[in-house]
């Protein structure tokens, strides 16, 4: 199918199952031989032969018949990324001490949620020995201060649940 868009248009690309895999550039038609090989487009092919080439911004080359694929511009990119932001996860929020009575200066860290959170405290005492003490929680939007999820404290590793 002939498409009316112009070549260097931006595009938002989803694969078959909608999984979205990002934005790219549409590159223009192109057509493909018996054995599957990427042809230039002629006057005489039919628009059944004609196919959307698109490049992604990861490097990828697809084609239209790969995947769904719509025109985009910066305002829905905006918009999409906005949407992106508010559904993704709130990051661990670590509070240490370099003392066991926690009477020294306390020092505040926020670290991405990329493993469970006692795996992500476990590792920060492992990674920064000069913490003898620390909490572990997590800041959601609409909370003043992050929930406590877990403490590390002399050695041992207190869970809170609930």
């Amino acid at each position: 199918m002939s498409t009316k868009i112009a070549m260097g248009t931006r595009v938002r690309v989803l694969d078959t199952d909608h999984k979205d895999l990002g934005l790219g550039t549409y590159q223009g038609e192109v057509g493909f031989d018996d054995d599957g090989c990427e042809i230039q487009v002629t006057p005489d092919m039919d628009e059944l032969e004609k196919n959307p080439k698109i490049l992604l911004d990861s490097g990828r080359t697809i084609y239209g018949y790969e995947c769904w694929w719509t025109p985009t511009d910066e305002k829905m990119e905006k918009e999409l990324a906005e949407l992106e932001a508010a559904k993704a996860k709130p990051p661990f929020v670590i509070h240490a001490w370099k003392d066991a009575a926690r009477t020294g200066k306390e020092e505040v860290v926020e670290l991405p949620r990329e493993k469970t959170y006692p795996d992500t405290l476990k590792d920060f005492m492992k990674e920064h020995p000069e913490f003898v003490s620390a909490d572990i929680g997590m800041q959601r939007p609409d909370a003043d201060k992050p929930s406590l999820l877990g403490t590390h404290h002399a050695g041992k590793m207190t869970m809170h649940v609930g």
